[in-house]
Protein backbone atom coordinates (compact mmCIF):
# COMPACT_ATOMS: atom_id res chain seq x y z
CA UNK A 1 0.00 0.00 0.00
CA UNK A 2 1.64 3.26 -1.09
CA UNK A 3 0.80 6.70 0.23
CA UNK A 4 1.55 9.67 -1.99
CA UNK A 5 0.60 13.30 -2.28
CA UNK A 6 0.02 15.36 -5.41
CA UNK A 7 3.27 16.87 -6.73
CA UNK A 8 1.82 20.36 -7.03
CA UNK A 9 1.03 20.44 -3.31
CA UNK A 10 4.61 19.85 -2.15
CA UNK A 11 5.70 21.69 0.93
CA UNK A 12 9.12 21.93 2.56
CA UNK A 13 7.85 20.07 5.63
CA UNK A 14 7.27 16.86 3.64
CA UNK A 15 10.21 14.57 2.98
CA UNK A 16 10.77 13.23 -0.51
CA UNK A 17 11.49 9.73 0.72
CA UNK A 18 9.26 7.26 2.55
CA UNK A 19 8.92 7.64 6.30
CA UNK A 20 11.70 5.81 8.09
CA UNK A 21 10.31 3.03 10.27
CA UNK A 22 10.99 -0.62 10.91
CA UNK A 23 9.53 -3.47 8.89
CA UNK A 24 7.21 -4.72 11.63
CA UNK A 25 5.64 -1.25 11.88
CA UNK A 26 5.02 -1.28 8.11
CA UNK A 27 3.06 -4.52 8.53
CA UNK A 28 0.80 -3.20 11.29
CA UNK A 29 -2.67 -2.31 10.01
CA UNK A 30 -3.41 -0.46 13.27
CA UNK A 31 -0.37 1.77 12.69
CA UNK A 32 -1.66 2.54 9.19
CA UNK A 33 -5.18 3.39 10.36
CA UNK A 34 -3.82 5.56 13.16
CA UNK A 35 -1.71 7.50 10.67
CA UNK A 36 -4.11 7.77 7.71
CA UNK A 37 -7.85 8.13 7.11
CA UNK A 38 -9.01 6.42 3.90
CA UNK A 39 -11.71 8.16 1.88
CA UNK A 40 -13.49 7.57 -1.40
CA UNK A 41 -12.21 5.68 -4.42
CA UNK A 42 -10.41 7.91 -6.93
CA UNK A 43 -9.79 5.22 -9.52
CA UNK A 44 -9.27 1.54 -10.28
CA UNK A 45 -6.82 -0.20 -12.55
CA UNK A 46 -5.28 -3.53 -13.36
CA UNK A 47 -3.09 -3.59 -10.25
CA UNK A 48 -5.24 -1.97 -7.60
CA UNK A 49 -7.44 0.80 -6.30
CA UNK A 50 -6.49 4.39 -5.46
CA UNK A 51 -8.30 6.12 -2.61
CA UNK A 52 -8.41 9.72 -1.45
CA UNK A 53 -7.02 9.97 2.06
CA UNK A 54 -5.77 12.28 4.77
CA UNK A 55 -2.70 12.02 6.98
CA UNK A 56 -4.15 12.47 10.46
CA UNK A 57 -1.16 14.30 11.98
CA UNK A 58 -1.47 17.37 9.77
CA UNK A 59 -4.58 16.82 7.57
CA UNK A 60 -2.40 16.50 4.47
CA UNK A 61 -4.48 15.21 1.52
CA UNK A 62 -2.89 12.02 0.17
CA UNK A 63 -3.59 9.32 -2.36
CA UNK A 64 -3.51 5.76 -1.04
CA UNK A 65 -2.93 2.97 -3.52
CA UNK A 66 -3.99 -0.52 -2.45
CA UNK A 67 -2.44 -3.27 -4.55
CA UNK A 68 -3.35 -6.93 -4.17
CA UNK A 69 -0.18 -9.02 -3.82
CA UNK A 70 -1.50 -11.55 -6.33
CA UNK A 71 -1.57 -8.82 -9.00
CA UNK A 72 2.08 -7.78 -8.61
CA UNK A 73 4.03 -9.11 -11.63
CA UNK A 74 7.54 -8.21 -10.38
CA UNK A 75 9.07 -7.76 -6.93
CA UNK A 76 12.02 -5.81 -5.59
CA UNK A 77 13.25 -4.54 -2.20
CA UNK A 78 13.32 -1.28 -0.30
CA UNK A 79 15.71 -1.86 2.61
CA UNK A 80 14.59 -5.30 3.92
CA UNK A 81 11.00 -5.00 2.67
CA UNK A 82 9.80 -7.00 -0.34
CA UNK A 83 7.82 -4.49 -2.42
CA UNK A 84 6.35 -4.24 -5.89
CA UNK A 85 8.72 -3.12 -8.63
CA UNK A 86 6.36 -0.16 -9.16
CA UNK A 87 6.95 1.02 -5.58
CA UNK A 88 10.71 0.48 -5.84
CA UNK A 89 10.92 2.50 -9.07
CA UNK A 90 8.76 5.26 -7.60
CA UNK A 91 11.13 5.46 -4.61
CA UNK A 92 14.10 5.83 -6.98
CA UNK A 93 12.48 8.63 -9.01
CA UNK A 94 11.64 11.00 -6.16
CA UNK A 95 13.90 13.78 -7.45
CA UNK A 96 12.43 13.76 -10.96
CA UNK A 97 10.11 16.73 -11.64
CA UNK A 98 6.49 15.70 -12.13
CA UNK A 99 6.80 12.38 -10.26
CA UNK A 100 4.40 12.05 -7.33
CA UNK A 101 5.93 12.30 -3.88
CA UNK A 102 6.04 8.94 -2.07
CA UNK A 103 5.68 9.67 1.62
CA UNK A 104 5.03 6.22 3.05
CA UNK A 105 4.24 2.60 2.29
CA UNK A 106 2.81 -0.34 4.20
CA UNK A 107 2.88 -4.09 3.55
CA UNK A 108 -0.36 -5.44 4.94
CA UNK A 109 -1.85 -8.93 4.78
CA UNK A 110 -4.62 -7.77 2.45
CA UNK A 111 -2.38 -5.80 0.07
Amino acid sequence: MGVTKPHEQQSPSITSSPTKCNSSYRRDKTAFTQRYRVGTILGKGGFGVVYAGVRRSDNLPVAIKHVAKKRVPEWSKIAQDKVSMELKLLSLLQNVPGVINLIDYYILNDS
